[in-house]
């Protein structure tokens, strides 16, 4: 019974050493990583590496700690950085990478391997581009969000709920860019005056950033790239007769898209884009009379004219930065044999591709307009 007690003690007292005061740890939440030197940056690939860890003590003024150094690597910045606190740094809070845009545009792939590499970077942390410096939007203090991380992270995570941009995490960075017939995407920020803008989606060719869709485009961006539920869109167009540009929200919006590979010969493909939209007419101030069944069905064709007319121009930006952003080699991949695929340089043939669009919308409800 003495033993049995004995190793109980044992026990205990082995787990005790294990414990961890909250005041003592410092929880990093956000981490930006921009180039250091550009112009040194092929002879010298050091990093600018800034964490931000809220302060938990209450008698702390400052709501977070921001540290910064130098590094090759991020898992070198991180031991750097745990000896300029006097808190124990762990990573398991970690919500959001912020990636400069100088950074992006060399390519972040060398980054994303060394996180999925490394156990303390969990691959659902998120991943967005700042247009700019990522050190500086992640070192300035905005008075209405002290703490800018967790303000990021939810800022993300309810654009992403509205389809206004994409939820990327590190696991689906890295599916895009080794998958063969896509090309990754992620939502990309700007400071503001005294907050953080969602930007619109960066565009990656691999793990390259070549451009972006701007903020007015993202929601037509999710009827290309996949089903959209829920959310609105804001539309403005020419009416005839009117001088001004007629405004029409779309609210509630459904859609569906099929995509059709056509082939004429081996690097002759045309892509057929059918979009089927429906929504609820929430504001219209037009001219059409849509409590009578021509004005309504006129409406319609406008709506679908206009989003035709901006799938057609994202289609064409996507082209012209060779960034196949919503997955159209996958289709084409699918539509012929391994080792016609195989032969084929779908970075070459992507460019070249004719890509007609078909939209056919319906307003579910006029509601009351006089």
């Amino acid at each position: 019974m003495k033993m049995i007690q004995w190793l109980l003690l044992v026990v205990l007292l082995v787990g005790c050493t294990d414990q961890r005061i909250i005041e003592d740890v410092g929880f990093v939440q956000g981490m930006s990583l921009d180039i250091s030197d550009p112009k040194q940056h092929e002879a010298d690939n050091r990093l600018l590496v800034s964490v931000s860890i809220p302060q938990v003590d209450p008698e702390m003024a400052a709501k977070r700690e921001v540290l910064t150094t130098l590094a090759n690597s991020d898992k070198e910045a991180m031991l750097a950085i745990s000896r300029k606190t006097n808190r124990q740094i762990v990573s398991g809070q970690l919500r959001t990478l912020f990636f400069g845009l100088e950074l992006s545009e060399h390519g972040i792939g060398e980054n994303i391997e060394t996180m999925n590499r490394d156990p303390i970077f969990g691959p659902r942390v998120k991943i967005a581009v700042v247009n700019g410096k990522a050190h500086d939007l992640l070192i300035k203090e905005y008075k209405q969000h002290p703490r800018t991380s967790r303000y990021v992270d939810q800022l993300l995570e309810k654009e992403a709920n509205l389809n206004m941009i994409p939820e990327v995490r590190i696991y689906q960075f890295t599916r895009d860019w080794m998958d063969e017939g896509i090309d990754p995407v992620v939502p990309i920020l700007k400071e503001g005056i005294d907050d953080i803008i969602v930007d619109g989606i960066a565009l990656f060719q691999e793990d390259r950033y070549v451009g972006k869709i701007e903020p007015k485009q993202a929601r037509i961006f999710f009827f290309v790239s996949g089903k959209f539920t829920g959310g609105a869109l804001q539309m403005s167009f020419k009416e005839e007769g009117i001088e001004r540009s007629v405004q029409v929200l779309y609210s509630s919006v459904v859609n569906r898209r099929k995509i059709n590979v056509i082939h004429h010969g081996p690097n002759d493909i045309e892509i057929e884009l059918g979009i089927w939209v429906r929504g609820q007419l929430l504001e219209y101030n037009g001219k059409l009379d849509v409590t009578s069944e021509e004005g309504q069905h006129r409406l319609e064709r406008e709506i679908e004219q206009y989003i035709k007319e901006e799938v057609e121009d994202i289609v064409k930006t996507m082209q012209q930065l060779n960034a196949d952003s919503i997955g159209l080699g996958r289709y084409v991949r699918n539509s012929m044999s391994y080792n016609d695929w195989k032969q084929m340089d779908w970075r070459e043939v992507f460019p070249t591709i004719h890509v007609t669009c078909n939209v056919e919308a319906k307003i579910r409800d006029f509601g009351y307009f006089r």
